[in-house]
């Protein structure tokens, strides 16, 4: 009997600790509109979670956090404290942007490394001020690679996001950038005419 006790006593903890926590809600901003693309954190950590076109996220952790953040490079970031409840939703306002809450180290699960160390960018272009040498960024966001000269109208580089020709670097998350390198000269012999004015290769996680 004390046998059987010991193994029911025993199935029931191993039930309790396998039980996953389940967190799902809304992010809109200040006019109740939903907001898409919008990541999700857990105590401070990113994750391959993002909202959909409604607004809507849903994300299984293996324990409770202390912490659920969400981050967007238009309205900035809200982050609340984790007490139980299942149903989190976030209102992006104002003072979003303005928060103390960029400045924390983000990580990446598998693997789990660092990619912008304290510091978290709203947009690409800031990233490129911030961290990319051999560029120039316009006041309106113009990329320009630095030592070419076009007699060309269109004087904007070709960007290569994982091995991918793009046009619009627009909706690359800043953050989730692993590597940037800026090609130019003989190095963009291989674009053919594309890489006149230079090329960029982006790597993302």
């Amino acid at each position: 009997m004390l046998f059987v006790l010991s193994f029911f006593m025993l199935n029931i903890n191993a039930q309790k600790n396998n039980k996953k926590t389940i967190i799902y809600g809304f992010v809109k901003d200040s006019l109740n509109k939903p907001v898409a693309n919008v990541s999700i954190f857990i105590n401070g950590v990113i994750t391959n979670k993002k909202t959909n076109s409604k607004g809507y996220y849903k994300i299984r952790l293996k324990k409770a956090p202390n912490k659920v953040s969400v981050l967007s490079s238009t309205y900035g970031v809200e982050e609340v404290l984790y007490e139980n409840e299942n149903k989190i939703n976030f209102v992006f306002d104002k003072s979003s942007l303005t928060k103390d809450k960029f400045n924390y180290t983000i990580y990446k699960k598998k693997p789990k490394r660092v990619i912008a160390a304290n510091r978290v960018y709203n947009t690409i272009y800031d990233y490129f001020r911030d961290r990319v040498s051999g560029v120039r960024v316009s006041g309106n966001n113009e990329i320009l690679v630095r030592g070419i000269t076009s007699l060309r109208s269109n004087t904007a580089p070709l960007f290569v996001v994982n091995k991918s020709p793009i046009r619009n670097i627009d909706t690359i998350n800043p953050n989730e950038i692993k590597s940037v390198s800026v090609l130019k000269g003989p190095e963009c012999a291989a674009y053919g005419s594309r890489g006149a004015n230079g090329v960029i290769l982006i790597n993302t996680y």
